[in-house]
């Protein structure tokens, strides 16, 4: 698995963490500092959700062509064995 950042989400808890112990912030600052983590925290989470509905996505579109090869596969051996009873007839 590839080495990967800390999340966003992380960084915001670390940010706010350091912004509480920190008595040179203001409090407008804080309000400031909150709401740009909050917002970055939906944003992240809007893009895991979006991430987990295209893998959803894709893993149905998978499986519908399994399904579709599958079942392309059982009609030529049915078309094989029919021309082989037929050669078999005759």
């Amino acid at each position: 698995m590839p080495f990967r950042l800390p999340s966003s989400k992380a960084w915001a808890i670390v940010k706010s963490h350091t912004l509480l112990s920190s008595s040179n912030s203001s409090s407008k600052e804080k309000e400031e500092e909150e709401e740009e983590e909050e917002e970055e925290e939906e944003k992240e989470e809007k893009e895991e959700k979006e991430e987990k509905e295209e893998k959803e996505e894709e893993d149905e579109e998978d499986e519908e062509d399994e399904e579709d090869e599958e079942d392309e596969e059982e009609e030529e051996e049915e078309e094989e064995e029919e021309e082989e009873e037929e050669e078999e007839e005759e």
